[in-house]
């Protein structure tokens, strides 16, 4: 009897002792540059230095009704110091921010910001948000919620 109550208290002790979570805080997840990414002819996007890749055709699709310029497209990603990725290309409407899932990347914002397409996309990382310059000189600071401030 003795050893069966000693049995459930190390099996109780172990169950217990798993279901605790290990987790280290802070964790800064930004690179601290942009990096801009050729499309190959099937669409993926490959980032040697991150070991990140995956297939930007379902993104070309929800800013164009043709994917015929796939591999001239060059998409520019930064990731944000909370991990969130902002995607964003010339001529596209949007930036997209994506949360990295199991395998996979899943919408979290889409920030619309001019309806003709913006020109000369560019990320900085300005902690705690993220820069976007495009066209003449304008510029927005984002997180993962939307545009936090304007400045022209």
């Amino acid at each position: 009897m003795k050893l069966i109550k000693i049995l459930f208290i190390i099996a109780a002790a172990m169950i217990i002792n798993s279901c605790s979570q290990f987790i280290i805080t802070p964790v800064n997840f930004a690179w601290p540059l942009e990096s801009v990414f050729d499309i190959d002819s099937t669409g993926t996007v490959e980032e040697q230095r991150y070991a990140f890749t995956f297939n930007a055709v379902p993104l070309l699709e929800q800013e164009s009704d043709s994917t015929k310029v796939i591999s001239k497209t060059k998409l520019r990603i930064i990731r944000g110091e909370k991990g969130f990725y902002y995607i964003t290309a010339e001529n596209f409407k949007h930036v997209y921010i994506f949360s990295p899932g199991e395998g996979e990347l899943l919408l979290k914002t889409k920030i619309l910001l001019s309806e003709e397409g913006i020109h000369a996309p560019a990320f900085n990382q300005r902690a705690p948000f993220v820069q976007l310059l495009f066209g003449d000189e304008q510029s927005v600071f984002i997180n993962s919620e939307g545009i936090v401030e304007e400045t022209e």
